[in-house]
């Protein structure tokens, strides 16, 4: 396992589960990197992420020459794991240019496949506190394919105090070419409803910290400007599916409200939501294929693990 240094909690659990992920389906584009930094006829057969801390990423590079200790430093100290995808990103590139002619590898295919998704810009036009953490936004002037499902975003706002960087025509590739200090904060969301003849999308988002996306969510004016990158959508479960067990905290709601909606009706649904008490649920009506339960963190003994090991389906 990869040796995360020099950030927060939360921060290294973000960056933890993006390294996995490549190591995991991507280990083909570690080694084309691999292979540019040894600088020599590639040798490299396999690689191992080492350590991550703020200036570098260490790799262990094992081949037929044995294995080497690499250490590839960042153009940039990093702060976050969009810091490190773009300083990923800078390595790719030169490794590809580096080895023009080695194949395609599965991460530059994927980065092909989302250069192609387009940035969306809208404004906010209402806002309205649903639950005791839980802000729905109502972004307007959107016009986009409608995916359905656990139709999801990425959504950029701006950074309190800092100029506005999102104009019409901004895209995501911008990201990195804007200064750390003014570039947008961002994360994912799914869509809670979607109103496209009208323009208009409403998304959830858990007020779970102060900062972030999050913070910013709490005090959003009508007016401000944001930009959304997407749509996607992932949940696409095997043909023949008899039943539907959809386990989530406060984040994970919209998705799985919206996937509950979609389904028809004779498809059994069972929605386990775990929250912080009694009076901060959401807003969620659940059909009659929909079994809704509620585990509440703050109640002695309640567990989601223990209400989902107990299930009978």
């Amino acid at each position: 396992m990869v040796a995360i240094t020099g950030f927060t909690d939360s921060t290294t659990a973000e960056m933890r589960d993006f390294l996995e992920d490549v190591v995991s389906n991507h280990s083909d584009t570690l080694i084309l990197i691999a292979n540019a930094a040894t600088r020599s006829r590639p040798w490299v057969i396999e690689v191992e992420l080492h350590n991550l801390d703020p200036e570098r990423l260490v790799f262990n590079l094992i081949g037929a020459h044995g294995t080497l200790h690499h250490e590839v430093p960042f153009s940039k100290r990093i702060s976050g794991t969009t810091d490190l995808q773009i300083q990923l990103f800078k390595l790719i590139d030169h490794a590809r240019k580096a080895n023009p002619e080695a194949p395609v590898t599965s991460l530059e295919a994927k980065i092909q496949e989302r250069a192609a998704i387009p940035t969306h810009v809208a404004t906010v036009a209402a806002t309205c506190l649903i639950a005791k953490t839980t802000v729905q936004v109502t972004l307007t002037g959107l016009h986009a394919p409608v995916c359905g499902g656990d139709e999801f975003w990425y959504l950029m706002v701006p950074q309190p105090g800092a100029p506005d960087e999102i104009r019409h025509g901004f895209a995501i590739s911008q990201l990195e070419t804007i200064p750390d200090n003014r570039r947008p904060m961002a994360a994912y969301y799914t869509t809670r409803r979607r109103r496209p003849e009208d323009g208009e999308i409403d998304l959830w988002i858990h007020l779970h910290h102060d900062t972030g996306v999050a913070g910013w969510a709490a005090t959003a004016q009508i007016g401000d400007t944001v930009a959304l990158w997407g749509p996607r959508a992932t949940y696409n479960p095997p043909e023949g599916t008899s039943h539907h067990l959809l386990v989530v905290d406060e984040t994970g709601m919209p998705a799985a409200a919206a996937i509950a909606e979609a389904l028809p009706p004779d498809h059994p649904v069972t929605l386990i939501a775990e929250i912080e008490a009694p009076g901060y649920e959401p807003p969620v009506n659940a059909e009659s294929n929909v079994d809704l339960r509620w585990v509440y963190r703050s109640q002695r003994g309640a567990s989601l693990s223990k209400t989902v090991a107990a299930l009978e389906l």
